[in-house]
């Protein structure tokens, strides 16, 4: 075993993980010097995409760490600073370029956070840079982009794009993906999000005069909502670590806004489970009256438990089976899951024209649904077989996390 707990006991790897990640990690004396053990717990850590906080909580006790894990530990957490250095510079030349244009941005997520509430850029691993631009400027700004050599991922149509939550990603050479969002959550979403009042509280980035970051309230509240509802609560330990960073960092919070903001976004259940999870993983220091509010009349504990569990979902079987897809088959009932495969299959008109842009001037628009419906039966039609039919105990136990966790999340808007 990697890690004891301080007091003598062992932890497993995802024991392990989270007590070095957490704010009283164990002293390296307590190390044992177990190869194997720490090389799985440095998969996870990497699968987790929690190898630079990882780094950056060992420090220079990483010499102590076994090869080959030291090694592997080492080359991924440079892969993932150089990405963050490069995000770090491309955040602020293209903030810089929409603030000259008189295009309003606030910095999302990561970009925000890597500097505003960890120790050091590279200490928060960088996927992407998402940024918030009015809807009014969404055109222009994606032209702007352009001008500067992005270019997008997938077809981008702004005459059907009018109520998206994001445009597809823009791309350049050397550079980390944009996503240029217009929204905070997807349009159909019972979310309910006052981008007014998001503008209205953002305040300019410390240091920088090119854009602004939301209020660290509406921060958290965001970074509880991507989480538990947009990742439909298959997060991992990144987002809970962006919390824990939070929840240390801006002392300022004020906790009954929290709550109060929480309510009126209809996303309570959302927030209480990630903010549990921080407390529990992290030792998040979250004020056990705030979980107390938060948490659902009659609560069941096995909530907490199951969703301790999917944290840990290995990524790579989530992304082979979308959420719509398990849902669509272990959903509850037979009308429900027709409900579901039906609406994972006839996307609007704008989003299939994105994925098959032909369907734009196809008089029978019909043959690209068809085709959208084999595609999807061929990329996940295999997973869904095996864990229903196959005995794949991993794919079962993941749909029926997801339906559980995400049926208990639906209930707060069921109720409106």
């Amino acid at each position: 075993m990697p890690v004891t707990d301080g007091g003598g006991a062992h932890l497993g790897a995802e024991g392990g993980l989270l007590a070095l990640l957490g704010r009283a990690a164990p002293a390296p004396h307590t190390w044992p010097s177990n190869a194997a053990a720490w090389s799985t717990l440095v998969e996870l850590a990497i699968d987790q995409r929690v190898a630079a906080p990882l780094i950056n909580t060992i420090g220079d006790s990483v010499s102590a760490l076994p090869e080959p894990a030291r090694t592997r530990l080492q080359q991924a957490a440079l892969v993932s600073g150089r990405r963050s250095l490069m995000a770090f510079r491309d955040r602020d030349v293209i903030t810089r370029v929409l603030a000259h244009a008189g295009v309003p941005v606030i910095v999302l997520k990561g970009g925000d956070l890597m500097d505003r509430v960890y120790p050091r850029i590279s200490a928060r691993e960088m996927v992407d840079l998402d940024l918030l631009v009015p809807a009014v400027s969404m055109d222009r700004a994606a032209g702007i982009l352009q001008e500067q050599g992005y270019t997008f991922l997938t077809p981008y149509l702004p005459a059907n794009e009018p109520s998206t939550q994001h445009l597809p990603r823009l791309m350049r050479h050397d550079s980390v993906p944009i996503e240029l969002h217009v929204g905070l959550t997807p349009p159909a979403s019972p979310i309910r999000i006052n981008l007014a009042g998001i503008w209205e509280r953002s305040r300019p980035a410390p240091g920088a005069a090119t854009y602004r970051v939301m209020a660290a309230e509406d921060l958290l509240l965001y970074l509880c909502v991507h989480a538990a509802y947009l990742h439909a609560a298959e997060f991992g330990l990144r987002p809970l670590c962006d919390v824990e960073a939070v929840v240390r960092s801006l002392p300022s919070l004020d906790w009954a806004v929290v709550v109060t903001r929480a309510r009126e976004w209809r996303c309570t259940r959302g927030t209480y489970l990630t903010l549990q999870l921080a407390v529990a993983c992290l030792a998040a220091a979250v004020p056990a009256s705030v979980l107390t509010e938060l948490r659902p009349a009659g609560h069941d504990p096995s909530i907490d438990t199951l969703a301790r569990e999917h944290l840990f979902t290995r990524k790579s079987l989530s992304l082979a089976l979308p959420v719509a897809v398990s849902r669509a088959i272990v959903g509850s009932g037979l009308q429900e899951r027709l409900r579901l495969a039906w609406k994972g299959w006839l996307i609007p008109r704008p989003a299939l024209v994105a994925e098959f842009p032909a369907a734009e001037r196809s008089p029978i628009p019909a043959w690209y649904y068809a085709r959208r419906g084999w595609a999807l039966l061929q990329r996940h039609g295999r997973r869904a077989w095996e864990g229903q039919h196959a005995g794949d105990g991993e794919v079962t136990n993941l749909m029926q996390r997801r339906e559980t966790l995400g049926q208990w999340l639906d209930r707060e808007h069921q109720a409106r």
